[in-house]
């Protein structure tokens, strides 16, 4: 559904996820505020200014806002506050105040928050953001504006507001929550956290209370090719991986967040997701040449090549390409078919393909015994596998070690190849079974290439 955004409160993030409520709070005026008034819940002369404000077109609220912003946002948060029974005015209202804040900026709300006359903002937010029993709405509405001034206060830090870094933590800690004890969107509880993420410490946090398992990885395994979603998940791992602690979690094989990454760059014809994405690749090249190795496997140079060939609008984007395709252009050269092989096994998936031939293994047999034979045992760790296709390649390539290095036999019964080659003969797998016993006869066999 797309969003016509002639309100302010159109321009908060809560629509992407929420386009269908627009419409019915984009105009909605309480009908209690002039009643507020009367009875002095609100300071005179706040019903007219917030029933005018909620009224004007886009234009008109971004040109009084110039001025007028601390007057609209005092006004605004002085009727929300009193309008604990009125579900269309707090939806409404928080929509309202985190566009404003996303349109323009957070400063007007810090200034508010540290004047003479302060409103205890982050307060209000704190009480609307996590109550679990809250509207989606307003939940989202205020965790995202309570996260902008947030990530506001951490990096320009005020002497009146102290703790911005603790409740900012303790505000990621109930999102992450959300997702698993009441089932919330992923996507929603990201685009509250987003603005925080500009935080070192806090994309640290984040990595590690499990945000990329909860909250990313969902995103693009459900929500692939629906570009706001992709968006925000790879504009969210682009930040992640300024941290270099990030690294261990884009190589783990259960994530699996590099293949993730390169699947949406072959899929979008959206520059904004491709400067996200090929941004998130880059940093992860210049820190890890495990992640290079991965790109190459998964083809990124074919994609590469394939936008090369695009005319684009964004020079950023251009740019990317052009870097990442340099370095894996450098990278697959010096790869060697020995190195895709080691790739695989520390990888723990074996691919069928030419590292797993006949004529490999007459080539590089004796290489397994580097790091004392690291590979080889790496290789027999691999017969525990859950996978299929990787148990049947990995007693394929052990047989073949066996009969092609001069001491093969010996060094793999060893370090219980054998062993385990002769377990899994009764493997209920036919497949496995079937490698197992070739292997075993490659394992005992003194000629092999005289059996005929």
């Amino acid at each position: 559904m797309s969003l016509v955004r002639d309100k302010i409160m159109g321009c908060s993030p809560v629509f992407y996820a929420h386009p269908e409520v627009y419409s019915e709070i984009s105009s909605y005026v309480s009908p209690k505020a002039h009643e507020y008034e009367q009875a002095n819940i609100i300071p005179l002369g706040s019903a007219d200014t917030y029933s005018n404000f909620i009224k004007m077109s886009l234009e008109n609220q971004r040109k009084f806002l110039i001025e007028g912003s601390d007057t609209v946002i005092r006004t605004l948060f002085s009727v929300v506050e009193s309008s604990s029974d009125d579900l269309l005015s707090k939806r409404s209202i928080l929509c309202t105040l985190d566009g404003i804040a996303y349109d323009t900026s957070p400063e007007p709300f810090i200034s508010i928050m540290t004047s003479r006359l302060p409103v205890n903002i982050l307060q209000i937010l704190t009480r609307y953001a996590k109550v679990k029993q809250e509207d989606s709405i307003v939940m989202e509405a205020a965790g995202h504006l309570l996260s902008l001034l947030l990530s506001e206060l951490i990096i320009k830090p005020s002497a009146q507001i102290q703790d911005a870094q603790a409740q900012a933590l303790s505000l990621i800690d109930f999102l992450l929550n959300q997702t698993v004890d009441v089932k919330s969107s992923a996507d929603s509880m990201l685009y509250c956290m987003i603005p925080l993420f500009k935080v070192d410490q806090i994309r640290s946090f984040f990595l590690t209370t499990g945000g990329l398992r909860l909250v990313i990885i969902p995103i693009l395994a459900s929500k692939s090719g629906i570009v706001q979603s992709v968006y925000i998940a790879l504009f969210a791992l682009w930040q992640i991986t300024f941290n270099e602690e990030s690294v261990e979690y884009f190589l783990r094989k259960d994530y699996e967040l590099i293949s993730l990454i390169v699947k949406e760059i072959k899929k979008t014809e959206k520059e904004k997701v491709l400067r996200v994405g090929l941004g998130a690749l880059k940093n992860l090249c210049e820190m890890s040449q495990g992640a290079i190795e991965i790109m190459i496997e998964e083809k990124l140079l074919d994609a590469i090549d394939t936008l090369s060939r695009k005319v684009l609008k964004d020079e950023d984007v251009v740019q990317l390409i052009k870097d990442l395709g340099d370095v894996l252009q450098k990278n697959i050269k010096i790869l060697s078919t020995y190195e895709k092989w080691l790739l695989e096994v520390n990888r723990g998936e074996l691919v069928s393909g030419v590292t797993h031939t006949e004529n490999f293994w007459k080539e590089n047999a004796k290489k397994l015994e580097e790091n004392n034979y690291d590979g080889l045992k790496k290789l027999v760790m691999l017969l525990q596998s859950a996978s299929t296709p990787t148990v049947v390649l990995a007693l394929f390539d052990l047989g073949e070690f066996a009969r092609s290095h001069p001491f093969g036999k010996n060094v793999a019964a060893r370090i219980g190849a054998k062993t385990r080659a002769m377990e899994l003969m009764q493997s209920d797998k036919p497949e496995i079974a079937l490698a197992a016993l070739y292997c075993v006869q490659k394992l005992i066999i003194q000629n092999w290439q005289s059996l005929s």
